[in-house]
């Protein structure tokens, strides 16, 4: 059952009237979770926005105009926390299924890199490998190679330090890369895994 609410019970909230406070709570608690559940789903959820929203009215009484209805107010109150908890339960669950698209990447990552084996003797042959292709360059070629690969030269700065021009030096290097893209192609994964600096 709604109250009627006067003036002089109104006034009474105002100035801190404890009894004031009771007779709007049973008044009006019941009717405004029946309110919020329409919204939130969850009775028990319900239940908790609205005594935070009578604990909100208690400590904001004073700011309370006087002729308020305090009907309207609580309605809109709680209509707003309603709104306030969606938001939040939204934003965690995009947040929930990030988390789990990451996961699920995570565990994607660690069974290939779990399944991938890498051994010492495999990199000692690679190592020998991209020397020996190395050697087999023309000289102008492999000196190209080495300094782009090795010395982290650019483009330009090789162009200018062999006194050739840029197309000349990218030429070389697209030949070089050839030949060991052919040389190695049984180990490519490995090579990006370590991040060697060939292709």
């Amino acid at each position: 059952m709604l109250v009627e609410i006067s003036q002089d019970l109104l006034t009474e909230l105002k100035s801190g009237n404890e009894k004031a406070f009771t007779i709007l709570f049973n008044g009006y608690f019941q009717r405004l979770c029946r309110f919020a559940t329409g919204y939130v789903i969850d009775g028990s959820v319900a239940k908790n926005i609205v005594q935070d929203v009578f604990l909100k009215l208690w400590e904001t009484r004073k700011n309370i105009s006087e002729g308020s209805s305090i009907g309207g107010l609580l309605l809109t109150m709680t209509k707003n926390s309603c709104l306030d908890y969606l938001r939040h339960k939204h934003i965690e669950s995009k947040y929930q299924q990030q988390i789990q698209d990451n996961q699920k990447e995570i565990e994607l990552n660690y069974f290939a890199l779990k399944n991938l084996e890498i051994d010492l003797l495999n990199l000692s042959e690679i190592s020998d490998i991209i020397e020996h292709t190395i050697n087999l360059l023309p000289p102008q070629c492999q000196h190209v190679f080495r300094m782009s690969r090795f010395q982290d030269l650019s483009n330009a700065e090789i162009a200018q330090q062999l006194d050739i021009s840029v197309k000349a030096v990218e030429a070389n290097i697209t030949r070089a890369l050839k030949i060991f893209r052919t040389e190695l192609k049984d180990y490519i994964t490995i090579l990006f895994i370590l991040n060697i600096p060939l292709i």
